[in-house]
């Protein structure tokens, strides 16, 4: 939120903070931020169910719960993906989780999308597993990002 000041509204100013200060407001919550690093395998092999929250581990060594959609549990848990270094987009939630709004592989530095590939039937999907059309398995695919 952006608002212009004029002359006489160093009051509202000060009221418009201690509102914020005692409510449950909070402007950083909505700030978009990326990280770098890795999911922690055992909290791959822990997670009760496919929307378990995951760790990630930054490159600095920060733990943070992660949450995201379908598309990107199941690539975050892709086996063949396990030891690959991430970068994550999101902010971070109420409740202290990361929410993941964009996420790609890490390889020479460089960024990659996901994506799973049916040679057979031409789809492309963005979450692991069998193609929706023939049921056959899907090909991995890192594609330079954005």
């Amino acid at each position: 939120m952006l608002m212009r000041l004029s002359n006489g509204s160093g009051l509202a100013l000060l009221s418009l903070v201690a509102i914020c200060a005692l409510s449950s407001v909070s402007f950083a919550s909505d700030a978009k931020v990326a990280l770098r690093g890795r999911i922690e395998p055992k909290s791959v092999q822990a997670a009760a169910s496919a929307d378990a929250p995951l760790t990630f581990v930054t490159t600095d060594g920060e733990k943070h719960k992660v949450a995201g959609d379908s598309m990107s549990n199941g690539q975050l848990r892709d086996p063949r993906l396990i030891d690959r270094e991430w970068e994550l987009e999101g902010t971070v939630r109420p409740d202290g989780q990361f929410e993941i709004f964009k996420l790609f592989t890490i390889k020479d530095g460089k960024r990659f999308r996901v994506t799973y590939y049916c040679d057979i039937c031409h789809i492309v999907t963005h979450e692991p597993g069998d193609c929706m059309c023939c049921q056959a398995p899907t090909e991995l695919r890192e594609i330079p990002g954005e």
